[in-house]
């Protein structure tokens, strides 16, 4: 057997290198010797061979033989001098025997060679490895040894196939790596591969509860990067028009417990014998060491992932160590026609059962630069002219006695953003308790509802990569036996309600032990659960560090109690890179710190995230980089500094701009079947807004123009009650509609109509494009203006240069699209000094025979609307609003000749609460007029009284009879904001008091019959009756040009 000997200060720090170590035993029949050196025949002080011998890592080895088996145990001693061997050490110092027992023939020592070790070789045997290739074979799983020294050779187990995996998975008195390598890579899933290179079988294999690969969980092609701890990236080819989807299938899901990783690294590849990285698990009750330039890697080549790396020690004591520990996934491959997407990272968890300071050296903990030597990354991105990204880091788990739940570090390799990269999403599911559970249950039956196995982001339908739709929820694991044991090691929240909805309440939150079809078993439930109640996974964690511009995903909750790992406490969390969150039947996931403020930075980010999630604390800072969450909750302040901020919602007491872009999401459509999906930037304060510098830019986020999968364009969309409309948007080379109808529009059609309420507008600017390019994907596709509203109680600031823009117009190239909406609604106006815009213009025409021709987009709308008086108006925007100045625009396109058209004005309206009807401008900048440009339509209607109604009535059936006409669903809630006098008849000459009446809502029910939701009814209304709508200002003016209609009346007061 072998013996280390450790001598260590009081501090318990090795003394390190350069010391004489002598060893002597109890027994006379035992001999010892340095390695390599013959037995000594003597059992006495000074005798040269009993020198221990220096492993170069403060610890001192010799080697122990017995010719007889021992009936007692043998024990030793040890002398420490220094190098000369001539000055004893102080007595501060003492001395560790790594082992320190002997019984006899138990001691196995492996030297040099070839060796495969199996079960024989345990039972609490210990080991000795200087050299050669010793392999683990399966036998070996689970089983014990006694202590374990490494000092040189490599370790490994063996190739795992497509019918089998096998992995490192030991326990142990100690675990000692202080030379050589243990190497498991590409060990893991992958396909049978002979001695000749050949392979069979099938590759596609991944993860399975048990540990058999299951191609039913596997990604479906070599095209895209395998997936463990983070996803492979996707392969999709880049046109001149955009990126678009070209091959059907997926990367496949992560997989495994981060907190306990044991499985293999999966591989898509079905025409080699690439493997993704193997497993080594260590489980020891004393220290594992490691010491020298040891490395551990279980990582992938090619687009295969990383496997585990998993320590769980009594200590993990790394002094002096300069080797690592990766399980890193491949990289992406290939060429430009037939690009491979790269593996995602595997898993490393470091776990001592120590407090912190049993974790020493290069893991020390509080960690210091430790993804420099540990690390699970994602493949590198083979190529930039492939147009695949990196795959998505794996993860590293950190655990010691003095932290409650562990530490998670998602760290990536900084790598170049490519569309198409990995995410590292976290195992989840979400969905439906289905029958009533009781406190003390550790069984709940439910449906599920989303899981990590949602596909991923790209539908498979033609459709471009920046505007692919939501993804598809998977539910199969409550009816496929396949995920039994998924979940297991996970935590949940029961009732996502219960609490108040606290995601750290002790009695709503469960472990998961193990799933099975339509079952969790888990810790007992602390209270009673209700049939029908939705359950979602929680991920609550010590700290928290997000790395190297990874991306972080989760279809659960995450909860942070003290921030990161290197500044606990902090009043701010920092995550370098992106956090993501899937929808779940619109309960939306969140990110909360416990204890301050979220500061998130990454670099800029091609991929396109998509919705639901919720970053919540109590401020959340901004300063650099390209942030994206779906919403933000502050208690505090939102402050932006720098950067880009990208959200749709904003919730918090104070928000601050001096500097950056503030911006919502980009439109998503698809083709196929045709499908849109717009967003908005929804800001609420409960005190004041401040823009004093930088921008908020919705520019051009508006009504998307979808294109075929070769850049064609192919459905403009428009206004719709529940989302975007192709039957009211434009029709192609003509100027889409909001505030004002784009150039060529048809009295009274329903494509490019105007629509929205200019007092609070809320809806995006129609798209528009060019037609008659040659080839057609030539041809320019534009996104209307997108939507800024804020609801602020205190005081709005505007100053500087600050910039609001809600226009059709980005980069300079976009054509015949509509401006957007800004809708600004606040307890006053301070625009003292300010020399910004706002702007909603839209799209200018455009004439080409190469690249197409259209007419021009209709302004948007512009709202700004104080609770406070006149007074509460100051500064370079007063009330009334000077009707000719420029720093507040809606205007129409620019035409070029009399058939590509200029587009009609938009609207903007100023009110305070000291006037009852507020000021509308309308201003088309004194632009050229050709006879069809556009004009400026208010949304009116005329009809009769289909039925006969009484005073105090919210409901009016009506036939509207003035075009356009509202003879389809599509019109529903067009109408919500307009004035209206049910009965003209009534008629005092004073327009309010006409019985007026507001609208709210409005249903289609048939082509001669609609359901107008109204404010009560002041008198009665006679079926047959004539009906109008109405407009009423305090101040009204139509300037530079514009051209107003309307179906109603129109009241200005006196």
């Amino acid at each position: 057997m072998t013996l280390t000997v450790t001598p260590r200060d009081v501090n318990g720090e090795p003394l390190g290198t350069g010391l004489h170590v002598e060893v002597l035993s109890s027994d006379g029949s035992v001999t010892l010797g340095g390695t390599g050196t013959s037995a000594c025949t003597v059992n006495t002080p000074g005798a040269t061979c009993l020198t221990a011998v220096d492993s170069g890592a403060g610890s001192y080895v010799v080697t122990a033989r017995s010719a007889t088996p021992l009936t007692v145990p043998t024990t030793f001693s040890a002398t420490v001098t220094d190098g000369s061997g001539t000055t004893t050490l102080p007595d501060t110092a003492s001395v560790t025997f790594d082992s320190a027992l002997f019984n006899g023939s138990a001691g196995t020592t492996i030297t040099t060679g070839t060796v495969t070790v199996t079960s024989s070789n345990a039972g609490g045997r210990n080991l000795y490895i200087t050299g050669g290739t010793v392999t683990f074979d399966a036998s070996t799983v689970g089983q014990t040894f006694g202590d374990v020294f490494i000092t040189g050779g490599t370790v490994t187990h063996l190739q795992a196939t497509n019918a089998a995996m096998f992995k490192l998975d030991v326990l142990m008195g100690s675990w000692n790596l202080l030379g050589g390598a243990i190497n498991t890579t590409n060990k893991g899933y992958g396909m049978t591969c002979f001695a000749n290179g050949s392979c069979s079988g099938n590759g596609l294999v991944s993860f399975s509860p048990n540990g058999v690969p299951s191609a039913s969980l596997a990604g479906t092609s070599k095209l895209y990067g395998a997936s463990h701890g983070g996803m492979g990236s996707g392969n999709y080819r880049m046109n001149i028009s955009q990126a678009n989807n070209n091959q059907a299938g997926n990367a496949g899901t992560t997989y495994g417990d981060y907190r306990d990783p044991k499985f293999p690294g999966a591989t898509n590849d079905t025409y080699s014998g690439t493997h993704g990285g193997g497993v080594v698990r260590i489980t020891s009750t004393g220290p594992c060491v490691l010491g020298g330039s040891a490395t551990v890697a279980a990582s992938a080549s090619f687009n295969a992932a990383g496997g585990s790396i998993n320590l769980r020690c009594g200590a993990i004591v790394s002094t002096g160590w300069t080797g690592t520990l990766i399980a890193d996934g491949g990289q992406g491959a290939g060429n430009s026609s037939i690009p491979l997407g790269a593996g995602g990272g595997g898993r490393i968890a470091l776990v001592s059962t120590g407090d912190a300071a049993t974790m020493t050296g290069a893991v020390s903990y509080p960690p210091v630069n430790l993804t420099a030597r540990v690390h699970a990354f994602g493949g590198a991105p083979a190529n930039s002219s492939y147009v695949v990204g990196a795959g998505g880091a794996g993860t590293i788990f950190l655990k010691h006695s003095g932290l409650t739940y562990g530490d998670l570090i998602i760290a990536n390799n900084s790598p170049a953003h490519y569309q198409n990269e990995g995410t590292t999403r976290l195992p989840a599911l979400a969905g439906t308790v289905t029958a009533n559970v009781t406190a003390g249950a550790t069984s709940i039956p439910v449906s599920v509802a989303s899981t990590m196995f949602n596909a991923t982001y790209y539908e498979n339908a033609g459709a471009p990569l920046n505007f692919n739709p939501a993804l598809t929820q998977v539910t199969t694991p409550s009816s496929s036996a396949i995920y039994n044991g998924v979940f297991a090691g996970g935590w949940l929240r029961p009732d996502i309600t219960a609490a108040g909805g606290a995601l750290l309440e002790p009695s709503n939150l469960v472990s998961v032990t193990t799933n099975a079809v339509g079952t969790l078993t888990t810790s007992a439930v602390p209270a009673g659960v209700a049939s029908g109640a939705f359950f979602r996974s929680v991920d609550v964690l010590d700290h928290l560090d997000v790395l190297g511009n990874a991306i972080l995903e989760t279809n659960g909750d995450i909860h942070v109690v003290s921030g990161n790992t290197t500044n606990s406490g902090a009043p701010t969390m920092t995550v370098y890179g992106l956090v993501l969150f899937d929808t779940t039947s619109g309960r939306t996931g969140r990110i909360e710190y416990a204890a301050g403020a979220v500061n998130v930075v990454q670099s800029t980010q091609a991929m396109p995230p998509l919705g639901g999630g919720t970053l919540v604390a109590d401020n959340v800072t901004v300063s650099a980089g390209s942030v994206t969450v779906p919403a933000i909750i502050a208690s505090g302040d939102v402050t932006l500094s720098g950067g880009t901020l990208v959200t749709n919602s904003l919730q918090a007491a104070r928000y601050a701009q001096s500097a950056g872009t503030l911006k919502h999401y980009l439109p998503l459509f698809k083709t196929s079947p045709a499908a849109a999906q717009v967003s908005s930037l929804q800001m609420t304060l409960a005190e004041t807004f401040s823009l004093t510098g930088g921008a908020v830019d919705v520019a051009g986020l508006g009504y998307p123009a979808a294109m075929d999968a070769q850049g064609a364009p192919q459905t403009l969309w428009g206004f719709g009650a529940t989302g975007p409309s192709s039957a009211t948007g434009s029709s192609g080379g003509y100027g889409a509609g909001h505030g004002g109808v784009g150039g060529g529009y048809t009295a009274g059609a329903v494509r490019g109509m105007v629509y929205d309420d200019y007092r609070d507008p809320r809806y995006p600017g129609g798209a528009g494009t060019t037609v008659g390019a040659s080839p057609s994907y030539l041809g320019f596709r534009s996104p209307g203006g997108g939507v800024f509203r804020l609801n602020a109680t205190g005081v709005c600031t505007l100053g500087g240069t600050s910039l609001i823009k809600a226009g059709a117009v980005t980069t300079g190239a976009q054509y015949g699209a509509a401006g957007g909406s800004i809708s600004l609604r606040c307890g006053g106006f301070d625009t003292t000094g300010w020399n910004g815009t706002l702007t909603a213009n839209g799209a200018n025409a455009y004439n080409s025979t190469s690249v197409g021709s259209t007419r021009a987009g209709g302004g948007g709308r512009i709202a700004m609307v104080s609770t406070g008086d006149a007074s509460s108006f100051v500064g370079a925007i007063g009330y009334p609003y000077p009707s000719t100045s420029a720093q507040l625009q809606a205007r129409g396109g620019t035409g070029i000749n009399a058939t590509y058209t200029d587009g009609g004005a938009g609207t903007v309206f100023l009110k305070h609460s000291g006037v009852a009807y507020g000021q509308l401008i309308i201003n088309n900048n004194n632009q050229t007029h050709y006879a069809t440009g556009g004009y400026t339509p208010f949304v009116s209607i005329a009809g009769t009284v289909s039925s006969a109604a009484n005073a105090g009535d919210t409901s009016l059936s009506v036939n509207i009879t003035s075009t356009p006409l509202h003879n389809s669903a599509a019109f529903n809630q067009l109408l919500a904001g307009m004035w209206l006098r049910p009965d003209t008849s009534v008629n005092s000459g004073t327009l309010p008091a006409d019985n007026l009446v507001t609208v709210a809502g409005n249903t289609f029910v048939s082509t001669t019959q609609s359901q107008l939701t109204t404010s009560p009814l002041l008198a009665p209304v006679a079926a047959g009756a004539s009906f109008k709508s109405a407009d009423l200002f305090d101040v009204y003016n139509v300037v530079g040009g514009a051209i107003t209609q309307t179906n109603g009346d129109l009241y200005v007061v006196p």
